[in-house]
């Protein structure tokens, strides 16, 4: 995420690393104008802006070179066209002018609307406060740029102007409500920005008097008169006067201490920050139409706690009190008023013999209450309505696991805590996180997360973030690791409890808690909930009719009772809901494998309807099917555990292409060779061809993890059934896969073997976007093998196909294979927009695999255009991706240019250690060609750094390992090497004989033409010697190894 702040000074961060050495502070004060005004900006408007001494040619020219090296860092964060630039407004990034901003903006419409703050905008400016450090860009001026230097200065005056009047205003709202020290410190805030602000003088002496410092409230008057005279010659005004007269007097004298009548109960524990929930009910109560707001969610989710927390800061805004009013030992409905009445201390005796006495005594009173565990009370919650038709002031808060369904009602479903989603820095101070922390703790003092931590969060996952779960699961740390904790929890809810005294017996388990809701629960609802156990990480209504006879009255009865949440168009379970339900079902075994069997059954046929549509793209359905990816996982798993030979064979090749589009190759993986092994067990024949399909795919999920030897034993032990079967689709998904498991290794010949093979079959079977592909493979593999013109002919019978079919990602792999291209022939400008193209698509198929390649392959074109910096964070980029991927092929690559940009940049011992990490990636993973190119890049690391032989050595492996994958372009790369090396030793005439056998020869890609011409022109006479071809040139210097 990129940070700016300019409030006090200007800073940058990306991911709270520092950002800096830009061209020049313009280029910092570009990207601060763009940040704090995000709309497009014309270019002509924004040089002129920082470069208004200048023609505008010449400022452009300028804005370009600024904007260029903010780019090297900050790409992401911009938008670009040839006309205007703007800051991306989907990009990850906060300033915090723009969010003391949104603060100031909002609390402004309050005070004109009101003439005070309601709490949720105290609560928002206090925040914004601590953004305010000093005035804007302080410190930051930039040359020759009046018009920028104007702007600035205007914002910093607006911006000062504004933060005074909200301290100033929220002083006074603090005077209002009697908090006298909350009040001095926001006024004295103002102050120290406009010490001449008379009326906050006086403000600030009318809270001195107030909270009982007469003598300092004199003293703010003297301040406040030597101020005026000093700076501006004149006398404190009339008001000023008759304010002191009144003190000096001792007219005005603190209140008596006005005490907020309330009974909340004190809790011993604290409370863990919820900011987003608070926030909204604070939000939603302070409108004047929001009366009755109910907090739903199932049992144990911390509606009570959240509540009271709510309550306590909103005291201030009720002066005849805050009443806490629990209905948890109330089974009578028809008892909402007596037990309302109870918690003032009125009862149903004397002059409240009735409930119209209650309602009366409510009647034009500020009060709020908090109705704790209404569920059992809603036959008669239209005893609120009238409550609050009767009434003017009154509030309630309603913590329910049911709706009311009043009309008056606002409702806010509380959620469970959020749980990070990785183990990282940032994990430890999740809410879950800490709820765990602090409730271990409680039982164990010295309870750490050092160790723990990973631990702790699959806890707080397992429990779905439910409060009540985490407390309960803490509580054991006594006794057991997190670990232990952890298993227990998987094995069943009755782990999760408590003997602690003075818990409720309804808090003391979850097991408890989920019991009281089950059995509030009419019989057709409880059926109907313990068969929805059966879907995996929520469903569609449309799943629910079909699989467990929903209907959508139904479905929205238990939405209306907790049991379930809409979350977009879907239907979601709390976790350890789902365990409760489930075991309700183990308790109809019939009924559940019923139900096991119709949610296979669906999802099978729900897979294969969706599968034409899996890849990304305008019309993909691939981002609906992933969201039903656990109950995939669970309908597949299932056919395969009942032997369901046809759902499994009409589930493959969809389920491939979802983690294809993921990346997902280690649990694809797995996932086939257990289907393989399980299909094992089954008679034959019927699985043969089921068995061959699902190795095919498991050979192309290895592919993808480096594993060429498995990848062609699984192919070429599948290939035969798939023949005799006439099963085309996985023929030449084999084939081609086997070409690219060559190419992988270097085997460019026995690549193009293979895709020929294919591209024969895909012809005659017509399928238009497996033709652009093989093409396009193809393409690729003439490249490497240096047939450039052969390769062109590929690319143009594949874009054909491509502007055909429309295919995105048949784009972006001629993108990339069109850029390599490109590179080979020194077409360093065309290679980056095809790479730059490429890398646009593949975020928007959302390709992973592809992205993480084409970084290095854009970065491969930056080093000859000289653009290191930017190069080289996209190596880094590749890397990280890749590592990620556990793609090694990908690693190494990255490396590659990651070494050459080092090496361009003259630091040949950094160059050579990249290099060095990618050596023993390939040679780790059998990956020749790369490897061939890292050991003649490291001899050019190491000439450098005048390590010879060393040089020597790499070279000769180089050479060797080309000419064994037998591919020129490799083999002139290589030779290039030792024509540096003969210049380093001295031998001038045999580094120019072999410069001008590599020129000659038509294989030879641009960069190495260009080591060869390097040498041939600063000697253009031919060399004496006799005349070697390139079989008889690699055959001496292979003699010498």
């Amino acid at each position: 995420m990129l940070k700016i702040t300019t409030l006090g000074g200007l800073s940058l961060t990306v991911d709270d690393r520092p950002v800096g050495g830009f061209v020049s502070r313009k280029s910092e004060a570009l990207l601060v104008y763009l940040a704090v005004n995000p709309r497009e900006h014309p270019r002509e408007v924004l040089s002129e802006l920082l470069w208004d001494d200048l023609t505008q040619s010449q400022a452009l020219s300028y804005l370009r070179t600024a904007l260029s090296s903010l780019q090297k860092q900050l790409s992401p964060y911009l938008l670009v066209t040839r006309y205007s630039i703007s800051i991306n407004p989907d990009s990850d990034y906060t300033v915090d002018f723009v969010e003391m901003d949104r603060a100031l903006t909002e609390a402004e419409h309050q005070w004109e609307a009101r003439g005070d703050y309601p709490q949720p905008v105290v609560t928002s400016l206090e925040t914004a406060f601590a953004l305010y450090r000093g005035p804007f860009l302080d410190g930051f001026h930039v040359r020759s740029a009046s018009q920028f230097e104007g702007w600035m200065l205007l914002e910093q005056e607006r911006m000062q102007n504004r933060v005074t009047d909200a301290y100033f205003h929220l002083g006074k709202h603090y005077l209002e409500r009697g908090a006298f020290a909350s009040g001095i410190a926001h006024t004295t805030a103002a102050l120290q920005l406009d010490p001449l602000r008379e009326e906050a003088h006086r403000q600030m002496m009318l809270l001195l008097a107030r909270s009982g410092q007469r003598s300092a409230a004199l003293t703010q008057f003297e301040t406040c008169s030597r101020l005026l005279q000093e700076e501006l010659a004149v006398e404190p005004d009339d008001e000023t006067r008759a304010l002191y007269e009144q003190v000096l007097a001792g007219e005005i004298q603190p209140p008596e201490a006005m005490l907020i009548p309330t009974n909340l109960p004190t809790v011993g524990t604290p409370f863990v920050n919820r900011p987003q929930e608070l926030q909204q009910i604070t939000e939603q109560l302070s409108k004047p139409h929001c009366r009755l707001l109910t907090l739903t969610g199932p049992g144990g989710i911390g509606k009570t706690r959240l509540a009271l927390e709510v309550a306590r800061h909103l005291m201030p805004d009720f002066r005849n009190g805050v009443f806490f009013v629990s209905f948890a030992g109330v089974r009578e409905p028809d008892r909402i008023l007596e037990t309302i009445a109870n918690s003032l201390d009125l009862g149903f005796s004397g002059d409240f013999s009735s409930e119209e006495d209650v309602i009366r005594y409510l009647k034009n009173k500020p009060i709020l209450f908090v109705l704790d565990n209404f569920e059992a009370m809603t036959p008669r919650a239209d005893t609120l309505s009238r409550i609050l038709n009767e009434t003017t002031g009154v509030k309630m808060i309603v913590t329910s696991r049911e709706r009311l369904s009043l009309v008056e009602e606002w409702l806010v479903v509380v959620g469970a805590l959020p749980v990070p989603d990785e183990v990282d820095d940032r994990a430890a101070e999740s809410p879950a996180v800490q709820l765990f922390l602090q409730s271990a703790q409680r039982m164990l003092p010295t309870f750490s997360l050092e160790d723990e931590l990973p631990h702790v969060v699959d806890i707080c996952r397992a429990v779905g973030g439910m409060p009540l779960a985490i407390e309960l699961a803490a509580s054991w740390v006594r006794l057991m690791s997190c670990e232990e904790i952890l298993a227990e929890i998987r094995r069943g809810l009755d782990f999760l409890t408590t003997s602690v005294r003075n818990v409720p017996e309804r808090h003391q388990s979850v097991r408890a808690v989920f019991d009281s809701s089950w059995k509030l629960l009419p019989e057709e609802e409880k059926w109907l909930y313990r068969r929805l156990s059966v879907f995996r990480g929520g469903f569609h209504r449309a799943a629910a009719e079909q699989v467990a006879g929903a209907t959508v009255f139904e479905l929205s009865a238990l939405v209306d009772k907790s049991l379930l949440r809409p979350i977009d168009d879907r239907y979601q379970m709390h976790e350890l809901l789902v365990q409760y339900a489930r075991e309700k079902l183990d308790e109809y075994p019939d009924e559940r494998e019923q139900m096991r069997l119709a949610h296979s059954r669906y999802f099978t046929r729900y897979l294969q309807e969706h599968e034409t549509k899996l890849q990304r793209g305008p019309d993909s359905q691939f981002d609906r099917v992933i969201r039903e990816i656990e109950n995939i996982r669970a309908a597949w798993q299932y056919a395969l555990d009942t032997g369901n030979v046809e759902d499994v064979n009409r589930s493959l090749r969809a389920m491939y292409q979802i983690f294809d589009v993921q990346s997902n190759f280690t649990e694809a993986e797995e996932m086939f060779n257990r289907a393989v092994r399980r299909l094992r067990m089954l008679p034959a024949p019927e699985t043969d061809l089921v068995i061959a399909r699902a190795q095919a795919l498991q050979a192309g999920c290895d592919f993808r993890m480096d594993r060429y030897a498995e990848v062609d034993r699984l192919m070429n032990e599948a290939l035969p059934v798939l023949e005799a079967y006439h099963a085309d689709w996985e023929i030449r998904f084999c084939l081609v896969m086997l070409g690219r498991s060559a190419a992988a290794r270097g085997d460019y010949r026995q690549a193009e073997a293979r895709y020929s093979q294919a591209l024969s079959l895909i012809e005659a079977a017509g399928d238009m976007s497996a033709l652009a592909n093989v093409l396009l493979r193809l393409a690729s593999a003439e490249t490497m093998l240096g047939n450039y013109n052969q390769a062109r002919d590929y690319l143009n019978r594949g874009q054909m196909v491509i502007a055909e079919s429309g295919e995105k990602f048949s784009q972006m792999y001629f993108h990339i294979i069109r850029g390599d291209l490109s590179v080979r022939l020194g077409r360093y400008a065309e290679a980056q927009a095809d790479f730059e193209e490429a890398l646009r698509l593949s975020t928007e198929l959302d390709s992973r695999n592809n992205r993480a390649m084409i970084l290095a392959d854009l970065a491969q074109a930056l080093i000859a255009l000289g653009e290191l910096d930017r190069a080289r964070a996209l190596c880094q980029q590749s890397i990280e991706r890749n590592e990620e991927l556990h793609n090694r092929w990908g690693i190494a690559y990255g490396l590659l240019f990651l070494g050459r940009a080092e090496l361009a940049s003259g630091d040949a011992e950094a160059a050579a250690n990249h290099f060095t990490r990618g050596i023993a990636v390939c040679e780790s993973a059998g990956i020749r060609t790369t490897l061939a190119a890292l050991l003649r890049r490291r001899a050019s690391a190491l000439i450098a750094l005048d390590r010879l032989p060393e040089a020597r050595n790499d070279l000769q492996k180089a050479l060797q390992t080309a000419v064994n994958s037998e591919i020129p372009p490799l083999i002139l790369e290589a030779l290039a090497g030792f024509v540096e090396l003969h210049e380093a030793q001295g031998e001038h005439e045999d580094a120019v004989r072999l410069a001008a056998r590599i020129e000659q020869h038509p294989a030879a890609a641009h960069q190495t033409r260009l080591v060869a011409q390097r040498f041939l022109s600063s000697d253009s006479s031919q060399p004496d010697g006799p005349a070697y071809d390139l079989n008889d040139v690699v055959a001496l210097y292979l003699k010498a190894v």
